[in-house]
């Protein structure tokens, strides 16, 4: 929701409170001044009430990293479509933290995605593991997938992957077994094919 709608929302909402809360306040007070302040004190509380609701609700931005544009983000929800900001093909060498694994990776993303949709596939050659990748959230500028195996050896890992875009051809890479950001286990920074 953007932020003129959300403004927009609070003084209707402003309007309506203050208009029940007059009628309320005039069978109250019926002109007394504690009834006056009652009201006053009525209509400010509900004003703030209505609007910390609405500015709790999501805004869509449009952001930019590096030059390479962030697209509308994509919330839980799956019916809200855009244009895949990873679109293309990335490649690059991920590893542990501690290095006792690395290989190369192939990543490719469609033009479009939406959440719970197969948007793309991942290729670990070297391992002889590859397969599909769905968005199942998104989490500021940070899309992350569940990899399906489809092809591969029984050893072949499972992962969430973290992808941020860096720039117009550069692309960080995260892998998670529970897709929270600070389980990640290979790191790796990919480029545009």
């Amino acid at each position: 929701m953007d932020l003129t709608l959300k403004i927009a929302i609070i003084g209707a909402i402003a309007m309506i409170i203050t208009a029940l809360i007059k009628l309320l306040g005039d069978l109250l007070g019926k002109g007394s001044p504690a009834g006056l302040i009652a009201t006053v004190i009525i209509v400010i509380l509900s004003f703030l009430g209505g609007g910390v609701f609405v500015f709790s609700l999501p805004t869509t931005t449009t952001a930019s990293t590096g030059g390479g544009d962030i697209a509308p983000a994509v919330l839980q929800g799956g019916n809200a479509s855009t244009t895949n900001p990873l679109a293309g093909s990335w490649v690059g060498t991920i590893q542990s933290p501690d290095g006792s694994f690395s290989t190369e990776l192939n990543l490719s993303f469609d033009s479009s995605c939406e959440i719970n949709d197969v948007c793309g596939t991942y290729d670990a050659y070297q391992l002889s593991c590859s397969g599909t990748l769905t968005l199942v959230s998104v989490d500021g500028d940070t899309f992350i997938f569940r990899e399906t195996k489809t092809q591969g050896a029984d050893w072949c890992g499972f992962c969430y992957e973290h992808i941020q875009k860096l720039s117009a051809d550069r692309i960080s890479y995260g892998c998670s077994n529970t897709g929270i950001s600070r389980d990640i286990q290979s790191t790796g920074v990919l480029s545009r094919r």
